[in-house]
């Protein structure tokens, strides 16, 4: 029945630890308790580690932040001339008075990218650095002389 020689010097260890009194023939309903209140120890244990790990959650905090930055906000609107459209990178350039420069426009004004062309007078209405809104110019009346 036993084969091998790692075999047979486990069953040795074993005979050994009867004949020694150390190792438990039959069951002990004592040891059987003791190992379940250690193992549930054990699992509580670990349990308030796993909680103690995660950060806290505050995110009051930044909420109080998000409102008081949106009441700073303030968009504001200028006429511009459009020098280029960039629809895939979500740009506009404008004509500056000394150099062009280039604005990120929001997600609420990308339709209207693709009606406006190079040439054009527009309205911009910009938020947080980024353009809002674009409306064509209003055609001025002509001069009565």
């Amino acid at each position: 029945m036993v084969e091998g020689p790692l075999a047979r010097w486990l069953l040795n260890v074993r005979q050994a630890a009867v004949a020694a009194g150390t190792f438990l023939e039959g069951e002990n309903p004592k040891m059987k308790k003791f190992a379940l209140l250690l193992s549930l120890v054990f699992v509580a244990g670990i349990a308030i580690a796993e909680e103690t790990k995660k950060p806290a959650e505050a995110p009051k905090a930044p909420e109080k932040a998000a409102t008081v930055a949106k009441a700073d906000v303030k968009a504001e609107s200028m006429e511009a001339e459009i020098v280029s459209v960039d629809a895939t990178a979500k740009t506009v350039t404008i004509k500056g008075e000394k150099e062009n420069k280039t604005l990120n426009v929001d997600a609420k004004a990308l339709s209207s990218l693709k009606t406006i062309k190079a040439g054009e007078k527009v309205t911009i209405t910009m938020t947080n650095n980024a353009v809002t809104e674009i409306k064509a110019a209003a055609a001025k009346a002509p001069e009565k002389k």
